[in-house]
């Protein structure tokens, strides 16, 4: 089909970016690729990696993360990764959150926001269906 076809020339354009770095200019396209593994990082350090990208990359786990964080990551950028866990808020308390996008993930739990006030600031944006609002919004404001 086409989109197999898309597919296989973007694995290859990857592919060909990494091992000719020189010639390659867009390197916010491959920062992004959804095929880019944390083995293709470490194996092209000089790379012109694009962070904020890499970052919020869905092929790159928290794990990753976790396993490199002297890596330059892009914290706030980290945030948008749909592998965030609150498990990084916790590991990483002083790292720089996008904490209004931090605020809306589902998997903030009511002792995260209870925990920071930044994500007090935030959790009115999207009222959690999987926490009751009624039930901490006295905590969290000081009123019923």
């Amino acid at each position: 089909s086409l989109l197999t076809f898309l597919y296989n020339i973007m694995a290859l354009l990857l592919t060909h970016a990494l091992k000719n770095p020189d010639g390659f200019k867009d390197w916010f396209w491959v920062s992004r690729h959804p095929d880019l593994t944390i083995k293709m990082i470490l194996d092209y350090p000089a790379t012109p990696w694009i962070w904020s990208m890499v970052s919020c990359n869905k092929s790159i786990s928290m794990g990753d993360i976790i396993d490199n964080d002297t890596l330059p990551w892009d914290w706030p950028s980290v945030s948008l990764n749909p592998n965030w866990t609150s498990a990084m808020l916790q590991r990483y308390p002083d790292k720089p959150w996008y904490f209004a996008i931090l605020g809306m993930k589902s998997t903030i739990t009511v002792k995260d926001i209870m925990d920071r006030r930044e994500l007090k600031d935030f959790v009115m944006i999207k009222r959690k269906r999987d926490l009751e609002y009624s039930s901490f919004k006295s905590e969290l404001y000081g009123f019923p």
